[in-house]
């Protein structure tokens, strides 16, 4: 989020950000390569991700101006390993 520049008014307005997290570049398959959509009106107070049944990935996100605005939402086109990332101890007391 990005404040309004004037100190007096509330607002500003929001940046949602898709990156490859290996490369930290824009998704491969984001349109023209953009990793960033600007979210104007307001400051975002909310993202929600969904999958619609037609098999597309979507970002809905709710912003400080109550409005619902849906933006594609790119994805990796690698498929996730299964491969442990981390490991969670459960101790057991008797």
């Amino acid at each position: 989020n990005v404040p309004n520049t004037d100190t007096c008014s509330a607002g500003g307005f929001g940046l949602l950000n898709f990156l490859d997290y290996k490369t930290g570049q824009a998704i491969a398959t984001s349109a023209g390569g953009v990793a960033t959509y600007q979210y104007t009106g307001g400051l975002i107070v909310g993202v929600n991700y969904a999958i619609t049944t037609g098999g597309d990935s979507k970002a809905i996100v709710t912003g400080s101006d109550t409005n619902l605005r849906t933006f594609d939402a790119p994805t990796a086109t690698s498929i996730f390993s299964g491969n442990r990332i981390s490991w969670r101890e459960l101790i057991y007391d008797r």
